[in-house]
């Protein structure tokens, strides 16, 4: 739930940031706008990593076969240079396949669990956006710029997929703990 609030919050930033920026009362060069900028993005780090640990943990308690990893090194590959480039993606994706081969199935007859493809959609932004945000400098002084709408959308996307990958795989826990009679999850919302 903390992961969402913050993600959303950093949204919500965006969001305020870019309409401040495009009718000229936001710079984005402001030391205060940057500080808060960081923090919050400190803030859904840390949130984003504390549920990707508790995911991690949850899939090895309902994987048949064992994991190839822990919780802890779940979190810890995002700190691993070069390794951080695929490793995260390929421990979401263990946690995507435990959720989806033993969850049951929803009302639609399909698994909570997100789709490959999401997954790799969310990856590939979670790595794209802020490299393009670096590239095509979002600190253009001359005001709001294609760059720099560009480098806000893909942060936006970017935070947008990670709140719904975050939604759909407590949706498929809930549902898979459901099923095995397990403690549930407690719901995001209610």
């Amino acid at each position: 739930m903390v992961a969402i609030g913050v993600h959303g919050l950093y949204v919500a930033w965006l969001v305020a940031l870019f309409a401040g920026e495009f009718i000229g009362y936001a710079l984005p060069d402001d030391l205060v706008i940057q500080a808060a900028d960081i923090g919050l993005s400190l803030g859904m780090l840390v949130a984003f990593l504390f549920w990707k640990w508790s995911a991690y943990r949850l899939a090895m308690q309902f994987s048949a076969d064992p994991l190839e990893s822990t919780p802890g090194w779940a979190v810890a590959v995002y700190f691993i240079p070069i390794a951080n480039l695929w490793m995260p993606y390929t421990r979401v994706q263990e946690v995507r396949e435990v959720l989806e081969d033993s969850g049951g199935a929803l009302e639609y007859g399909r698994s909570a669990a997100p789709s490959h493809g999401f997954v790799l959609a969310w990856w590939l932004l979670w790595i794209f956006a802020p490299i393009t945000v670096n590239l095509l400098g979002l600190g253009d002084p001359s005001g709001v710029s294609y760059a720099w709408v560009i480098g806000v959308g893909m942060t936006l996307a970017s935070n947008l997929f990670s709140m719904a990958l975050v939604l759909r795989m407590n949706e498929a826990a809930q549902q898979l703990a459901a099923s095995r009679g397990a403690e549930v999850p407690a719901p995001l919302f209610g």
